[in-house]
């Protein structure tokens, strides 16, 4: 299933068309990509997500490898939760 969908880590209003692997009525789920790299390196250096979450910030380059490295292993399978356009995004993906 494709979906025409805006990611908050578009820098313009262009619409990001991304394949869904599973949607409910407001959030889908999304296979990584190489180009989410930049979105999962702002969230993970976000000091506060860094806390909970237990980990040391990355460069972006080394979470562009890393993002590249798991998506070729099959036995993984990672996800983006994505808001849909029926549902309003969340200030804490910005």
């Amino acid at each position: 299933m494709t979906e025409d969908i805006r990611t908050a880590g578009d820098e313009q209003d262009a619409e990001t068309v991304r394949e869904l692997a599973w949607r409910s009525k407001s959030v889908g789920l999304a296979a990584l990509d190489t180009d989410d790299a930049e979105f999962m390196h702002h969230w993970r250096s976000d000091p506060i997500a860094a806390h909970h979450l237990g980990i040391w910030p990355r460069s972006l380059a080394a979470v562009r490898e890393r993002i590249e490295r798991d998506t070729e292993d099959d036995d993984r399978d990672d996800f983006l939760i994505l808001s849909l356009p029926t549902a309003p995004l969340s200030d804490t993906w910005h």
